[in-house]
């Protein structure tokens, strides 16, 4: 029995060690490790520069064990779309826990002029501001 829980033990540390070595940022939650080796949580985030041609934009992916052992709790990508004088920053969020919902936010920019606009798939619009 105890050199099985040492083995369970080195497991779990060598799988912590390979998602916090892949993830940008990553945290343990863990019990008593004495009475036998486990952990309560793992959650971790990673993040990932894109480029398209001359766009750039971030994607961003988190993960939480409690939410869904699974998959990811939630991705986003974030940037902008610059055409002379007009700037349009995006951010699209996709929920894959709970409501699953997909949330958008764009902002345009134009002769000092701002726009922003929040919508998600559960409300549809949700506020516009200028």
């Amino acid at each position: 029995r105890r050199t099985s829980d040492r083995t369970h033990m080195l497991y779990t540390a060598i799988a912590c060690l390979i998602v916090t070595t892949a993830a940008n940022k990553a945290e343990v939650t863990t019990s008593n490790l004495r009475s036998g080796a486990s952990f309560d949580n793992l959650k971790a985030s990673w993040g990932k520069a894109l480029n398209f041609g001359d766009f750039k934009t971030q994607l961003d992916c988190s993960y939480d064990r409690n939410e869904c052992k699974d998959g990811l709790t939630s991705a986003t990508l974030t940037g902008n779309l610059v055409d002379d004088d007009v700037s349009v920053d995006y951010e699209v969020t996709k929920n894959f826990q709970g409501a699953k919902s997909t949330e958008v936010k764009l902002t345009a920019s134009m002769d000092g002029t701002t726009l922003t606009a929040e919508v998600d798939s559960e409300a549809n619009l949700k506020e516009v501001s200028a």
